[in-house]
């Protein structure tokens, strides 16, 4: 006889019986098996009613489980970055907003006011 998982689950339905009509139908996974329906049942022979109920009620109960195991499902993206801080009204040090957030990491650049980041403030229009 078929060792597949649909056999070990009309098995355990105690309905073995009907293992060699659900494989050659198709029906060879459980994920299929959950699609089950009263045609599908009588394409694979399955007449009998409370086989026929207790098939519909396992597969029910595999539906439940699926719907179960669905909240334990995650995704491993990386973190969004941090907000940037909240610029503020007036520079503290003379430097320019940027050059305050980049002094952290190149807090030489923010030590005159002719740095890369500093915008020339002659005006446009005399």
């Amino acid at each position: 006889m078929c060792t597949n998982i649909v056999y070990e689950w009309l098995r355990t339905l105690q309905l073995p019986q009907y293992a060699e009509s659900f494989v050659d139908n198709g029906y060879d996974d459980l994920e299929v098996c959950k699609q089950i329906g009263d045609p599908d049942l009588d394409a694979i022979g399955v007449a009998v009613p409370h086989h026929r109920r207790r098939i519909h009620e396992a597969v029910r109960r595999l539906k439940e489980a699926d719907e179960r195991a669905a909240g334990l499902y995650f995704t491993l993206e990386p973190p969004p970055p941090p907000p940037l801080p909240p610029r503020p009204a007036h520079s503290s040090t003379g430097c320019s907003y940027l050059q305050e957030i980049r002094s952290a990491e190149w807090p030489e650049k923010c030590q005159s006011r002719k740095s890369i980041f500093q915008f020339d403030e002659t005006p446009i229009f005399t």
